[in-house]
């Protein structure tokens, strides 16, 4: 067990230590690891881990990326493996090995993967390709779709699809997020699902709720699950810590501040238009009028530059 693993692993050593490695021997090497067997991956990962110093291994992927067909789907994968592997390794000494292989990979994952690169796309039952269609029920983990016609309501009235793309791999979705559109801000799937039905024109929903978003690559799911706290709690920082003269710093918070709003809600990728990808990432304020708390909201903000504040984004705030 593991041999071919060992022998694999000898020549990407050796390889890696030229600055250059010809497109044949990469496409050889990954076709090789490809056709490894679990434990032989093991083997092929320990290695790689504990021999390759310290620049080696972004060289590696910088080789992948640049000499190989598909090498971001490699790359993604290898980390699918390594997580995999780490889960199922007792030994100290190699798990130490193996994190530190994992957070090089990680960091040049998410380089590469930063919001501003992907490209998003609404999916429709009509116009989107099949494959695509078939993706949304396999990868689907937090609300599974188990038959066609869960499917359409997915995708019908009052519902949207949204797949996430990235230019190297523009064929592979990495996300989906589902959206609905209902009258009010949802508690619960089952109030979801029975006001979408009951919805006879879109026009009347006053709030998009995203109730599901779902990474179809394993390798990119820390990933994943790292951008939304980090960029919400970037965001309820600036909107209700950055201040100017003591006003908020943001200028569109300190018009409704003034007004007399709460700052009720921060809703991750809330607005996912151009606009609202380039000036916030995609975040979107919800700011309330109270309107008996109104004049008191606007005299506290004022006189002493007290925000009112929701319990969702102070919750984020203090996490």
């Amino acid at each position: 067990m593991g041999v071919r693993g060992y022998e694999h692993c000898s020549v990407l050593s050796n390889v890696l230590l030229v600055d250059f490695v010809p497109r044949v021997i990469i496409k050889s090497i990954a076709a090789s690891y490809k056709s490894l067997d679990f434990d032989s991956k093991q083997v092929f990962l320990l290695t790689l881990a504990r021999d390759l110093h310290v620049d080696a291994p972004t060289l590696l992927f910088r080789q992948l990326l640049s000499q190989l067909d598909g090498g971001m789907l490699f790359l993604v994968q290898l980390r699918a493996d390594l997580r995999q592997v780490l889960g199922k390794i007792s030994n100290s000494k190699d798990v130490v090995v193996l994190r530190a292989l994992d957070q090089h990979l990680q960091s040049f994952l998410a380089s590469w993967f930063s919001v501003g690169f992907l490209r998003l796309e609404r999916v429709t039952y009509e116009q989107s390709p099949g494959a695509l269609l078939e993706k949304i029920i396999r990868y689907e983990a937090v609300h599974p779709v188990g038959t066609i016609i869960e499917l359409k309501r997915r995708l019908g009235r009052g519902r949207r699809c949204f797949a996430f793309f990235h230019p190297s791999v523009p064929d592979e979705p990495l996300v989906f997020v589902h959206v609905a559109l209902v009258p009010r801000l949802a508690d619960s799937m089952t109030y979801i699902k029975e006001a979408t039905e009951q919805l006879a024109d879109e026009h009347e929903a006053n709030a998009a709720i995203f109730y599901s978003i779902s990474s179809t690559q394993p390798g990119l799911q820390v990933w994943l699950l790292r951008i939304p706290p980090i960029l919400m709690r970037l965001g309820a920082h600036y909107l209700f810590r950055e201040k100017k003269r003591g006003k908020a710093l943001c200028p569109v918070a300190n018009f409704h501040l003034r007004n007399g709003a709460i700052f009720e809600r921060l809703n991750w990728l809330g607005d996912m238009s151009p606009k609202g990808l380039k000036n916030s990432a995609g975040l979107m304020v919800n700011y309330k009028y109270e309107l008996s708390q109104v004049e008191a909201n606007n005299e506290n903000y004022l006189l002493h530059n007290t925000i009112p504040i929701g319990e969702q984004p102070l919750s984020i705030l203090v996490d």
